[in-house]
């Protein structure tokens, strides 16, 4: 189930560049309901070979589906087809590899290299993005480089719109937003953009970053079909073209459940990064508690956590508490369902006039972490599974979502299937092939 669900999730982001539409929000119901179903045995291992099909779909979509944004297509930025044949390759290595016809490693190679050269040519490609999040972030790095506050920055209205955002922060056709996350982020970028004047750049690395964690120290089939699985999902050269800031949040987040059941700070560290990384991490903080780990080591673990993000975020709240709230959760929580998001709400609000905001959300991430541990099921696979559904459900009934919010959700599933385990014997089974039971 967790292959159709990632298939399912990547159709749903490839239709209308992850806008709104009926047959994306149909893919996203195919994608929650296997994602739930999945749930019933969570860590169960998850075959190559399906998943492998799934990322020979992803190699075929650009042929029909140019790989930039419809506005960087609607500016003339087509891809040539030595790009579009870069990408096809690296899924075909893939797929060969899932049938056991190509090494792991040669596959994986292809596959990071596939998206590495799309994410090179797409920042080339489309210098400056019409979008307000590559203005604010440069505007808020820009800021701190020289030695201000990023949150209390402002940028251009893109949309000449002065009610586009809440709380009036639009006055004289500026932008008065600060820089829009959590420290984390900026701290990544600011090298990229220093050196390269591109933060998209730190963007790249770090979706390839992901993809190598995915697949683990040690590559094998299966953990590189998952990583190939990431890595060619057709919305990430959009994701990277637009600026968005979720490959550290995707690259946070498998780094901790790869660590989970290693010893050391390190997994706390990081950890506090993944869930300081973006407020929307926090709802199905719950999951963490499915590691089995005991008591001590749990503890010490969270208190980790909770340190690590606690010095990057108060270092840059507390000269100016109210400028960073602003700019980091006011604004977010102040906002309606956007009509365009792909999300659950905004359709039942077009239809019925009901906005009915995050609030099923909140409710569906904490009981998906339940789900998945009723039976006493444990481990880092089943962490990334919980975690992952969570933030699925949390995401598809939020006010607003889009396709960068749903490629964390992926880069989790791939790490969950990654880390997935055959299920042990029942008795049947070891009478039948002679083992004891």
């Amino acid at each position: 189930m967790l292959p159709l669900a990632i298939a399912a999730l990547a159709v749903a982001v490839e239709i209308n560049d992850g806008l709104g539409h009926p047959a994306a929000f149909a893919a996203l119901a195919v994608a929650c309901v296997a994602a739930v179903i999945a749930l019933r045995r969570p860590g169960s291992a998850v075959s190559p070979r399906g998943l492998g099909i799934v990322v020979g779909l992803f190699g075929a979509i650009p042929w029909f589906n140019a790989l930039p944004s419809a506005t960087a297509t609607s500016a003339g930025v087509v891809a040539p087809t030595w790009i579009l044949v870069a990408w096809s390759l690296g899924a075909t290595a893939v797929v060969v590899a899932a049938f056991n016809r190509l090494s792991p490693r040669t596959a994986l190679f292809a596959a990071g290299a596939a998206c590495a050269l799309v994410g090179a040519w797409i920042i080339r490609a489309v210098p400056v993005p019409h979008i307000d999040v590559w203005w604010s972030q440069n505007a808020g790095i820009d800021l701190a480089l020289a030695g201000g506050n990023p949150y209390t920055s402002s940028f251009p209205d893109l949309y000449d719109d002065p009610n586009g955002y809440a709380l009036g922060i639009v006055r004289d056709g500026r932008v008065y937003l600060g820089y829009p996350y959590p420290p984390v982020s900026l701290l990544c970028d600011m090298p990229f953009r220093a050196m390269f004047g591109d933060i998209r750049w730190g963007h790249l690395v770090a979706t390839l970053l992901t993809g190598a964690i995915i697949a683990g120290r040690r590559p094998d089939t299966r953990s590189v079909v998952c990583a190939g699985a990431f890595l060619l999902v057709p919305r990430q050269a959009f994701i990277i073209e637009s600026a968005w800031m979720d490959p550290w949040v995707a690259l946070f987040g498998v780094a901790t459940m790869r660590l989970l059941d290693r010893p050391g700070i390190l997994k706390g560290l990081v950890a506090g990064l993944f869930l300081a990384s973006k407020p929307s991490m926090i709802p199905v903080v719950g999951a963490f508690l499915l590691a089995g780990l005991p008591t001590r080591a749990f503890l010490a673990t969270s208190a980790v956590a909770l340190l690590a993000g606690a010095a990057v975020i108060l270092p840059f709240r507390l000269p100016d508490p109210s400028a960073f709230d602003l700019s980091t959760w006011c604004v977010v929580a102040a906002m309606g369902t956007h009509p365009l998001s792909l999300s659950f709400p905004a359709p039942i609000k077009a239809a019925f006039g009901l906005d009915a905001g995050a609030a099923v959300g909140f409710a569906l991430a904490p009981l998906a972490a339940w789900w998945a541990g009723r039976r006493g099921a444990r481990g880092p696979a089943v962490v990334a599974e919980g975690f992952a559904v969570g933030l699925l459900l949390f995401f598809s009934w939020n006010k607003f979502a889009w396709c960068n919010y749903y490629a964390t959700v992926i880069a989790l599933l791939a790490v969950a299937c990654a880390m997935s385990e055959p299920s042990p014997p029942t008795d049947e089974q070891k009478r039948a092939t002679g083992r004891p039971a």
